[in-house]
């Protein structure tokens, strides 16, 4: 795998090249560099490179000081075909020369229980597969599966000035859902820390079940609905 130069890693990126940051949730919580999807670490490199697939586009990993070790790994276990490289350096390089940051805002599921019945821009987006919203989810929340969010259509019907908040059955599987929507400057956007599994032990929170399924992406809140 080759190393990327800091000035091949702008180039590529102006093209359309996407990086894709293998550090822990931890780390990429912390700060990214812009415009960063999360790839998951080594564990769940698998699972993310099937939810990736669906990216066409040329893939640069970003890794802790440029462990070249850590993207072989991740390309190795994955089997991405779209890796090009691996940023020389690795995100410290990138903020050291003043590449753009960003960060995921994470949340308790306590403080959505507090904002839910007083926030009427709040919009919660699950991005578990249709067969587990099914089962439970939160009230009103919008149904928007991981392996969609490449269809930017379904995406767009999301609106930059509403409170969004994210939670998927994994931290991981969050943290990806997070940063496609920061890459398509949804910037309003908390991350529910512990996912589901937390969630629906959170008194505070309503959880429905639906009678049929519905279709993904249609499931808006009545006081978001035109």
């Amino acid at each position: 795998m080759e190393a990327v130069s800091l000035s091949q890693f702008k180039s590529q990126v102006s093209k359309g090249a996407i990086p894709l940051d293998v550090r822990t949730p931890e780390e990429f919580a912390q700060k990214f560099l812009k415009g960063s999807l999360y790839g998951g670490e080594s564990a769940d490199a698998k699972e993310f490179a099937r939810l990736l697939g669906y990216w066409d586009s040329p893939l640069i990993l970003i890794t802790q000081n440029g462990n070249e070790e850590e993207a072989r790994v991740f390309q190795a276990q994955s089997s991405l075909p779209g890796i090009s490289g691996f940023l020389e350096g690795g995100m410290e390089a990138g903020e050291a020369a003043g590449v753009d940051l960003d960060m995921i805002i994470e949340v308790d599921p306590d403080e959505l229980a507090l904002d839910l019945p007083h926030d009427d821009r709040i919009l919660v987006v699950d991005v578990r597969v249709p067969a587990a919203y099914a089962a439970g989810h939160v009230e009103n929340a919008l149904n928007l599966p991981l392996d969609q969010m490449s269809d930017l259509a379904l995406v767009a019907q999301l609106e930059e000035d509403q409170n969004i908040y994210v939670y998927s059955d994994l931290v991981s599987g969050g943290m990806l859902a997070a940063s496609i929507l920061k890459r398509q400057e949804y910037h309003n956007l908390r991350l529910v820390s512990g996912g589901w599994e937390w969630i629906r032990k959170e008194p505070g929170i309503p959880i429905e079940v639906e009678k049929s399924p519905k279709e993904p992406g249609t499931a808006l809140p009545g006081n978001l609905q035109n």
